[in-house]
Parts: C-alpha cells; sequence; structure tokens
C-alpha cells in the first residue's frame, strides 16, 4: 500500500516525516495516518508508540521540536500506520534518521546543524515555512499537458501552477539568512528575473531545498520566494549539512502567496 516512507532529521523545529501511497486502486476514504516509534526494528505492533495523532488525508507531518527524544543507548526506529475508512490496517516500512550516514558520522552532522539552526534562531535568522511541489502521480485534471503533464496554467487554482492536484506540501518551518547578492545580478543578465528581486538564502542541509520545486514564505514580511538554484556550502559523505540557494522574490499576484490558505482563487 504505501510506496515510501522517509524521515528527515530537523535541528531547527523537529523531525519531519513524508510518506506516498501506491497509484491504482484508491483505498477507502478518509485515510487516517498516524506516526510510531520503537526501539527495535522487529517489534510486534503492540509495542510500536504513537507519536503523532490521526492525519487525515494528510502526506507529511512534522515533531514538534519541544517533543523529540534522544538517547545514548537506543535508536529510534520509524513507521506510519495507515486507517482506511473500511477499517483496514496497512504499515509502511520503517526508517531510522541515519539515512546513509554511520552512527558516528550522523552524531557529528547532527551535532553541526543543531549548532547552526541555533544560531539561525538567536542570531539574525528569518523563520520561514518551507513548501515543496507535491508530486504524487496525481496530475491536474484541469490544466496538465497531456504529453509533458506540466501546467499549461500557472494560476491553477486546482493544482497551483505545479500540474499536481495537491499543489504543494508542508508547512517545513526553518531559519535561514537572506541577502541580496552582487553575484545574483550577474546571474539575472540573461534571464526573465530583474536582479533586484533575487537573493541569497543560507539554511541548513536539511530539509533539502530543491530548484524549481521550492516555495519559501518569509514569516515576518509575508513575501514568497521561489528557488533558482542550490549548492551545498558543506557536507560529510556527500550528505548537504549547510546549503546556499538563490531565490526570486515572486510578484504579490503569484498564486504561490494563496499556499497554506483557504482563499484559494477561482478562475
Amino acid at each position: 500500500m504505501f510506496r515510501d516512507f522517509n524521515a528527515y532529521p530537523n535541528y531547527g523545529e523537529g523531525h519531519y516525516f513524508q510518506w506516498a501511497i501506491e497509484g491504482g486502486a484508491i483505498p477507502a476514504m478518509p485515510l487516517k495516518f498516524i506516526i510510531q516509534k520503537s526501539i527495535d526494528l522487529d517489534a510486534p505492533d503492540e509495542e510500536w508508540e504513537d507519536i503523532s495523532e490521526e492525519l487525515e488525508n494528510q502526506y507529511s507531518w512534522q515533531m514538534d521540536w519541544e517533543k523529540p527524544e534522544y538517547s545514548r543507548r537506543h535508536d529510534w526506529f520509524y513507521r506510519c500506520k495507515l486507517k482506511t475508512a473500511d477499517d483496514k490496517i496497512y504499515y509502511s516500512e520503517a526508517t531510522g534518521l541515519y539515512g546513509i550516514l554511520s552512527k558516528r558520522d550522523y552524531l557529528i552532522c547532527r551535532k553541526f546543524m543543531r549548532n547552526k539552526a541555533l544560531e539561525l534562531r538567536q542570531i539574525g535568522g528569518i523563520p520561514f515555512h518551507l513548501y515543496f511541489t507535491d508530486k504524487r502521480d496525481i496530475k491536474c485534471p484541469k490544466c496538465s499537458d497531456p504529453v509533458t503533464g506540466a501546467s499549461r496554467n500557472p494560476a491553477c487554482p486546482l493544482c497551483m501552477g505545479t500540474g499536481y492536484i495537491n499543489g504543494y506540501y508542508g508547512p517545513i518551518k526553518l531559519y535561514g539568512n537572506i541577502s541580496a547578492d552582487a553575484d545574483n545580478a550577474q546571474l539575472a543578465q540573461d534571464g526573465e528575473w530583474k536582479d533586484s528581486n533575487l537573493f541569497t538564502i543560507v539554511t541548513i542541509g536539511n530539509p533539502y531545498l530543491r530548484a524549481q520545486e521550492t516555495i519559501l514564505a518569509d514569516l515576518q514580511t509575508g513575501k514568497r520566494f521561489k528557488i533558482l538554484q542550490v549548492k551545498n556550502l558543506a557536507e560529510i559523505r556527500r550528505m548537504p549539512i549547510l546549503q546556499s540557494s538563490i531565490a526570486v522574490e515572486l510578484n504579490k499576484n503569484d498564486i504561490s502567496y494563496f499556499i497554506g490558505t483557504d482563499n484559494i482563487p477561482v478562475c
């Protein structure tokens, strides 16, 4: 039933979980998801502990930063439980937070990102909400191109101009430094964006920003930014721990300003 389930360590606001179900037959709606954890990967179902409320028709969740638990003796495993409207139960594969890293490298990575996240929160960082293009193979029936799948209407109220039904998933909260940079003017000379609208944004390496598929909402000013380019400033075993991105400030009438609100325009 589950196509994938991923756990992303986030040392600024709390770990982030994302999942998707297989296409084809749609299970009985509504779908209720619950994130669970266990210190034993092979523990029986009754020993897995629920750490989230029931998430109805929701495909991502961020753990409250006040609640994460760390242990020198145990490594937590996480999975997602699905309850359908006809009382069927499904479980995703369990996963840890290490990913491709050894435990030693993971702890080094964690220390660096937690310290950097703390610095951004307390010294000059700006709070953002992060939204990713939601690609779960559900094409928008209203505007997606039948050949390429791309959206033919950047202001489509159904897919928010992404070509996919749900538009974007999020928000994920993170902090970053933002500044105008002279290098951006060179980037914009042959492009469609004006140099005055280009900025450099520095954040920790997780969640990793995706070029052309990421929207950042500035929680202080309400401005929206689209990520154009991303590069790693520091990494461990090819795992990014600090990243820098070039972003464009979007026009006030861009549909991205409706992300995270109930005031979706009708057209």
